[in-house]
């Protein structure tokens, strides 16, 4: 199913052996981890997949602090282009708008910039 959707949340800092291009894992919590033992497999299952289009074939660096994300969320189990399944995926809006807070850590972008 899809739905109209927005989140805040911490982008995971995972070290993968192969980088995930053009997307983001949004979490509940701080995460870092790696691929030992189960790689992405510890993360909490309310892990969210979000897919930035602008982005793709690219590295999404990973920024520190709370980010905002609006789009299309996709309910149900799916597997990306690396056959890695999530329950929860977001597309990113096509949306210039863009906000950061200078008074504190945590940043805002809702969508993404063309």
């Amino acid at each position: 199913m899809i739905y109209r959707g927005s989140g805040t949340g911490n982008v995971a800092r995972i070290a993968l052996a192969r980088v995930i291009v053009g997307c983001l894992l949004l979490l509940p919590l701080v995460v870092s981890a790696d691929e030992s033992g189960a790689g992405t497999g510890d993360l909490p299952v309310e892990s969210v997949f979000v897919l930035m289009r602008s982005a793709i074939g690219r590295e999404v660096p990973y920024r520190p602090g709370l980010l905002e994300v609006t789009g299309a969320l996709h309910v149900g189990n799916r597997a990306d282009a690396d056959g890695r399944v999530s329950a929860f995926q977001l597309t990113l809006d096509r949306s210039a708008s863009r906000k950061s807070s200078s008074t504190s850590h945590s940043s805002s972008a809702k969508g993404e910039s063309r």
